[in-house]
């Protein structure tokens, strides 16, 4: 599961701004510089401490697998685990965000520097998927 959604993402989702089943979602990849703040919003928020790097392309990468499903009053929002190969580059978080409206939605924090060099750097997703909505 992420470290923490940004605060509007529920709301974004709620009301149609962020489509689940039809925008494109990506994964950025950020640096150490990042100050994580769930009140971040849009991209913009986040984009000045986007990484660079061999194998790393400006914007993130769209995430391949996405699936939206819905069990005993919890939506689950679950997608393949992103890989960059061939990547040489260090990367402290990764954010998902909604490419087509351009919202935040959750917030990786890999706890340290993580840091690739000519080999493939993956995320694995928690198993019960990574954005997750509860009845209450």
């Amino acid at each position: 599961m992420p470290d923490f959604i940004y605060n509007r993402a529920s709301y974004h989702v709620a009301n149609g701004n962020v489509d689940l089943d039809s925008h494109e979602l990506k994964a950025m990849l950020l640096n150490s510089g990042y100050v994580p703040n769930a009140a971040h919003n849009r991209i913009a928020d986040v984009a000045a401490n986007e990484i660079s790097g061999t194998g790393y392309t400006a914007g993130g990468q769209t995430l391949t697998g996405v699936a939206l499903t819905e069990s005993s009053g919890t939506t689950t929002l679950d997608a393949n685990d992103p890989q960059w190969p061939g990547a040489s580059f260090t990367a402290r978080y990764m954010v998902v965000y909604d490419f087509t409206a351009n919202y935040l939605l959750v917030c990786f924090d890999f706890g340290s520097n993580k840091t690739v060099v000519a080999g493939t750097f993956t995320y694995e997703f928690n198993v019960l998927g990574f954005m997750r909505f509860t009845k209450t």
